[in-house]
């Protein structure tokens, strides 16, 4: 953007917002990701927080209050992904240091019971509880003897393999368990396509498991969750503008997105990672903030705490 330096080189009186296409955003450290709800208490989360360089460094794996806003650390390695059961079992993904290994651990939220599961598969992804909290889900990109097609595994909360469907291709995607089996991934920057499976259908016969496609023209912005379901009829979803509601009471015509809760600075800051507490519509989100602070911009992290319709927002700092 031009104009957003004085003559002086100095930062013009422009917002953060109005700077950030002008000047390099400094990350605030620690930074933070991928919050998710307790699925049986909405005052607490747990999040990775990267204290230095997530690239280089270890992330410390928190179990955040938001009530009394104590902070406990339970796991400290190279954390990818986590997703909290109805068990009361986190699970999480690590890789080994110089490997793109990755393997399964589940922990207690009090940091006990620390349990891996073996797997000899690479790269496994996209880790996601069922509303039950007894069987989870993953991506591994070992692709099917017969086939280049990567499958995607139900296991039991032991990490035992229930069943596998190698009947898809795209890496890039993202699936979420229940109330159906919903796959999302990006078509460049030009759309975020959704497909919706038969959750049974999808495992047992695959070629006829799909419900519905559709696609939104918008491109996704963030790390981590993009989609999430509210309740049975309508699905949350993270794009570059804002957070968005979809009506798909009839699954063969989902209704179009209306916004829930803008960003006002799309591509820079808001709302990026995202979960939903289904039982008391409440959304868990890392939400960022841009602050002019001397002739820098800073990007900040916030957890924003929010009924499913927008209303009741709350934000809470994480103690360092």
């Amino acid at each position: 953007m031009v104009g957003c330096r004085n003559e002086d080189n100095s930062l013009s009186n422009k917002t953060p917002c109005d700077l950030a296409e002008s000047v390099t955003i400094r990350e605030q450290y620690p930074l933070y990701f991928m919050p998710v709800f307790n699925p049986n208490n909405t005052d607490e989360v747990a999040i990775l927080r990267d204290k230095y360089f997530s690239t280089c460094c270890d992330l410390e794996l928190l179990v955040f209050n938001l009530a009394n806003g104590q902070v406990r650390k339970i796991y400290t390695g190279q954390i990818s992904e986590i997703d909290w059961g109805a068990k009361d079992w986190i699970l999480f993904l690590t890789k080994n240091s110089g490997s793109l290994d990755r393997r399964i651990y589940k922990i207690r939220p009090s940091g006990d019971s620390l349990t891996l599961f073996q797997s000899d598969s690479l790269l496994i992804s996209h880790i996601s509880w069922n509303k039950a909290g007894d069987k989870f889900i993953y991506v591994s990109s070992s692709p099917s003897p017969s086939s280049d097609y990567y499958p995607l595994t139900m296991a039991d909360v032991e990490g035992n393999t229930l069943k596998q469907s190698f009947d898809h291709s795209s890496f890039d995607l993202e699936w979420h368990h229940e109330p159906y089996m919903t796959q999302a991934f990006h078509y460049y920057e030009s759309s975020f396509s959704i497909n919706i499976y038969d959750h049974e259908r999808l495992f047992d016969d695959p070629n006829n498991s799909k419900i519905t496609e559709f696609n939104i023209s918008s491109f996704d912005f963030g790390f981590g969750r993009q989609i999430d379901w509210l309740d049975d009829q309508t699905m949350l979803v993270s794009l570059t503008t804002g957070l968005y509601s979809i009506a798909l009471s009839d699954l063969s015509n989902p209704g179009e997105p209306v916004l829930i809760m803008a960003n006002e600075c799309p591509q820079h800051a808001g709302i990026s990672n995202f979960t939903v507490h289904r039982a008391s519509k409440k959304v868990i989100a890392l939400y960022t903030e841009l602050e002019k602070v001397g002739e820098e911009v800073v990007r900040n992290y916030k957890i924003l705490r929010m009924n499913g319709d927008g209303s009741g927002v709350e934000f809470f700092e994480i103690p360092e």
